[in-house]
Order: C-alpha cells, then sequence, then structure tokens
C-alpha cells in the first residue's frame, strides 16, 4: 500500500479454491462464507492499538476535525464543498439515448409497435456465445472472444422470437424512401437457472432437493432450511467518498436512514482498479499475487471470493459495462474460462466495438444508456434467483458512467437510489437476506482536479457502505 496522509492500511484475508457443485458440504457453510463481510465490517473496528467498547460498535464518538483518529491512524475530514471544488462543477444532464424497435420481455424479442419506424423496419437476430479456449494454450485475447451464430432469425411482428440464447445481436433494415437502411444493436435476458447452464440447474436442484418423509413413496420436495443470505455488491470506478457525497446526496441519505455502515476509514491500497478490488475479493496486495505474474497471464486461478460462494451452492454473477477499462482485463489477459455463471462480459464485448466514444466511454445499448442497461439486466438477475429462491454472489462494476467524467454521476443519483432502496424494501428483491456493499475503488486519478490538494487527498479514500441482513447481524 502506498501511504499517504493519514493513510491506514486495512486487513482483510480469505483463501479459496475449486468451483464445483458439492452436495456433501453442510449448507451452513455458506455462512461462514457470507461471515467474511460481517468480519471485515468488525475487524475496520477492533484490529486496532485502540480497542473500541463493545457499546461503541454501532456508532461513533468522531474526533472534531478527523474521520479517524487513532494512535496508529489519523486522517483528517475535509469538506466535500470547499471552496476549491466549485470551479471543477458543473451542470451536466442525463446521458439521452435513442429508443430501439425491438424490447424483450420474458426471454421474447419483440417490436415495440409505438416506435415510429415500427411499421417500415424489419428485424432479426443473432446467438452470441463466449468463444471457448484451451485453458493451457490459450489466447492472451481469450477474454475477448466471441462467436455470433451464422444464422439470423426472424422476429415475427405477430408472436416475436423466443430467444434462444442470453445474449443476441439485433440486425434491422428499415425500408425509407426506396432506400434500405441497415442498423443493429443488442438485447440480453436473464435466463433462470434451470435454463441457464447445467450448473447453475445443479445448484437449484441443492436448493430444492427432494426429501423422504416416511416411505419411499411419499417423497416430499422440501426446502433447504435457514436460507443463507444473498450478497449484492455495487460498485462505481474512480469515486471517492467525498465526491460521492456531492453527486449522490439522495442515495447518501437512504443509506444513512436504512442501516447502511459508513466506512469512513477505507483507503486504497493501489494506483487502479485492479489491486483495490483484489484486496477486497481476494485478500490481497499488489506483491503478494502468485497467481498473476504479468500481463500475459491469466487470473482465473486467482482465490477470488466468489469461488467460495459457487462452491457453496450459490449462483454467482459478474457485471461490468465496459470491456476496455475492465478491472482484470485492462492491461491484462483476464479470464480464459468464464469466472462466474452469469458473465455480461460477454455481450459488453459484443457492443464495445459498435459505440461511439468520441464523448468518452458512454454508449447506448438496447436503446438505453451502458448504466441503465446494466442496471436492468441487475434487478432482472436479482428477480429471478429471488422467484427460486435461489442464494447468489452478484459483483457489478458501473465504469463508462463517470471515469472520465467529473460531473457525469449526478445526474445518475436517483437511479441508484432507486436501485438501492427497492433492493431493500421491495419483497421481489429479498433484502431482508442480502448482503449489500456499496463501493468504489478510489478517486478520480486524472484532471484539472486532481492537480489540486483536495483532489489529491480525496484521491485515496474510495466510498465504502455495507448492510447486513438483520437476522445475520443478530446471530
Amino acid at each position: 500500500m502506498r501511504e499517504h496522509s493519514g493513510a491506514c492500511k486495512p486487513l482483510l484475508g480469505v483463501s479459496t479454491s475449486g468451483t464445483n457443485v458439492n452436495y456433501n458440504r453442510g449448507y451452513s457453510h455458506v455462512y461462514k462464507v457470507s461471515i467474511f463481510f460481517f468480519a471485515f465490517f468488525l475487524l475496520y473496528f477492533y484490529i486496532s492499538p485502540m480497542y473500541i467498547p463493545h457499546h461503541h460498535l454501532f456508532w461513533e464518538e468522531s474526533t472534531p476535525g478527523y474521520l479517524v483518529y487513532t494512535s496508529s491512524c489519523k486522517i483528517s475530514d475535509m469538506n466535500p464543498f470547499d471552496k476549491a471544488v466549485r470551479p471543477y462543477i458543473r451542470k451536466k444532464g442525463p446521458q439521452r439515448c435513442p429508443r430501439f424497435v425491438i424490447k424483450v420481455s420474458n426471454q421474447i424479442l419483440k417490436y415495440d409497435e409505438t416506435h415510429p419506424k415500427y411499421k417500415k423496419t424489419s428485424c432479426c437476430f443473432r446467438e452470441i456465445h463466449r468463444d471457448p479456449q484451451d485453458p493451457y494454450k490459450y489466447n492472451k485475447n481469450a477474454d475477448w472472444q466471441i462467436k455470433f451464430s451464422p444464422k439470423c432469425t426472424t422476429i415475427s411482428k405477430i408472436n416475436g422470437a423466443n430467444m434462444t440464447s442470453e445474449f443476441v445481436k439485433v440486425e434491422c433494415e428499415e425500408l425509407d424512401e426506396g432506400k434500405v437502411i441497415k442498423t443493429s444493436n443488442f438485447q440480453a435476458s436473464v435466463f433462470p437457472p434451470e435454463q441457464h447452464s447445467n450448473l447453475t440447474r445443479l445448484k437449484l436442484e441443492y436448493w430444492q432437493q427432494e426429501k423422504f418423509s416416511g416411505s419411499p413413496s411419499e417423497m416430499i420436495k422440501e426446502e433447504v432450511p435457514g436460507r443463507p443470505p444473498s450478497v449484492l455488491i455495487v460498485g462505481i470506478d474512480s469515486i471517492s467518498r467525498m465526491h460521492m457525497y456531492r453527486s449522490l446526496p439522495k442515495t447518501k441519505l437512504f443509506l444513512e436512514e436504512n442501516d447502511f455502515i459508513e466506512m469512513k476509514g477505507y483507503t486504497k491500497i493501489g494506483e487502479n482498479t485492479f489491486p483495490n478490488i483484489m484486496g477486497v475479493l481476494a485478500g490481497m496486495e499488489l506483491n503478494k499475487y502468485p497467481c498473476y505474474n504479468g500481463s500475459k497471464y491469466k487470473v482465473d486461478s486467482c482465490p477470488l471470493i466468489w469461488k467460495n460462494y459457487s462452491r457453496s451452492n450459490y449462483v454467482t454473477a459478474f457485471l461490468e459495462d465496459s470491456p476496455g477499462l475492465a478491472i482484470f482485463n485492462y492491461l491484462k489477459t483476464g479470464f480464459v474460462e468464464q469466472p462466474t455463471d452469469y458473465y455480461l462480459r460477454t455481450l459488453a464485448v459484443a457492443y464495445h466495438g459498435k459505440l461511439d466514444h468520441s464523448r468518452g466511454f458512454q454508449g447506448c445499448v438496447g436503446g438505453m444508456s451502458q448504466t441503465d442497461f446494466m442496471i436492468n439486466y441487475m434487478r432482472r438477475f436479482v428477480e429471478r434467483m429471488g422467484e427460486q429462491k435461489v442464494p447468489y454472489f452478484l459483483l457489478s462494476w458501473f465504469t463508462s458512467l463517470a471515469h472520465d467524467d467529473f460531473n457525469a454521476l449526478k445526474p445518475a443519483d436517483t437511479k441508484y437510489h432507486d436501485l438501492l432502496s427497492d433492493t431493500v424494501n421491495d419483497a421481489t428483491y429479498n433484502g431482508n437476506n442480502t448482503i449489500i456493499l456499496f463501493i468504489s475503488d478510489h478517486g478520480y486519478r486524472f484532471g484539472s482536479f486532481r492537480e489540486t490538494f483536495l483532489g489529491y487527498y480525496e484521491e485515496s479514500l474510495p466510498f465504502f457502505y455495507i448492510r447486513m441482513p438483520p437476522a445475520l447481524k443478530l446471530s
């Protein structure tokens, strides 16, 4: 970790291996995995030369002028709205995206009959799949390899078309004054576990396994008791704690009023996203990665915590919206084999080359911004798992929104507020049995604001909020 004024070194640790479904392991093991996040929360308070009494655990007695004040760590508290930041704040409207003529509902592609081009447009779709690689003789661009189905399946204007893969490319032809205009776009659907893959089907069967009652002829279906909590991580790249205060006031107020704990002393341990997220997901520092030896090496063997959850029959998902700046792919090979059950990168690679990056990393997919597209996918994933009562581990990482635009986060305040609010309060999302983390990796690393003292200070202090399920907190 690079020390800076008031920086304190976080303590994290986890070891993992393997991803196979194991029916013989006790389901209570998942509590041990889930407790990792709760343990992190406790360590934040207890691993310190200064003992903090138990009755101070869930609230703070702050030292004026400091976020953290112990014998070994002192972090000054600064004003997010200091006059030094005012010249860099500009009003920015939300990203606008043109509507797309094809929409998706329950794995069915349909025409939007209210679209102005509906009558003169005809479309078809191609399946998008990850192109499997040999784990021992792989292309260094293995995580970029995808393939499209040769056949383009017609989308009927009467019945639509059933999606035959979770990701599709939609190709359309519009007849306009005798000219044929060709366009393309992309859509996604979250297939339920029983349809998604053999592994997710086995995981579903574990949680809905059949048990005998009395004679073998009296078989009944019974849920595994004591369903463990799911884990939802919502991360935004390059956002400091103070910039989160400035840009997401509505979201911040919701967090404060709904039992989220803020880790005010959370500090980055590396320069960019990769080392900081490896600290969270694998408990490692950059110079201690036995699983990663450089940009030409895959990261498949790294002990990422979602492997623990997968081993305990959780359905896992990893979502990113910007494949070029992805955590494990920027200047790196990434994964040779798909790392989680649901992996949005396959689609992101497909649409990446179609985006207009002349004004930054933001683009439109399926008639909406990349941020909205991923939020919608997250919502549907959580709903799917809730319908099947399957615990999940979901890591979502938003990069395109605000990575290179100091003022782009603020228009998304309502989006993140609504996502977190629905997760906590809507029974469909099962928020009372979900560990929720809302995090970042570091502040802005480039630009004129970074050259100020305030920019230097907050670049090392990302935001971190955590909410534990009520039952787990009391156990």
